[in-house]
């Protein structure tokens, strides 16, 4: 496992916590966005954000978020029925700062 500086780990929970807002679920999150390889729901100019449920969906702040259809975990197999897909505007995440690296944000 990949050991991270306190100021990185810092850095990649402020820049989740505004995907999310402060009741998303952090962790599951951050290790979608680190392992999780090209989703098969993902459409050219999108980034894969993660898998939410409704209520976390709802509270996403991003303008042109998309929810896919099935969730998949890290290694390939269907997750949760309460958990979909989620989807962003790569040009929108550019607009906000971060950067994309192979359809996921690059922290």
């Amino acid at each position: 496992m990949r050991v991270r500086s306190r100021e990185r780990l810092s850095k990649e929970r402020r820049a989740l916590t505004s995907l999310v807002g402060a009741r998303g679920s952090l962790v599951s999150l951050h290790h979608e966005l680190a392992t999780q390889a090209a989703h098969p729901e993902i459409h050219p100019g999108e980034v894969f954000v993660g898998n939410f449920t409704k209520q976390e969906f709802a509270e996403c702040r991003w303008k042109s978020k998309r929810r896919g259809s099935v969730a998949y975990r890290p290694d390939g197999s269907p997750a949760s029925t309460r958990l979909r897909p989620v989807f962003v505007a790569e040009l929108e995440v550019v607009a906000a700062g971060y950067r994309v690296k192979n359809g996921h944000f690059d922290i």
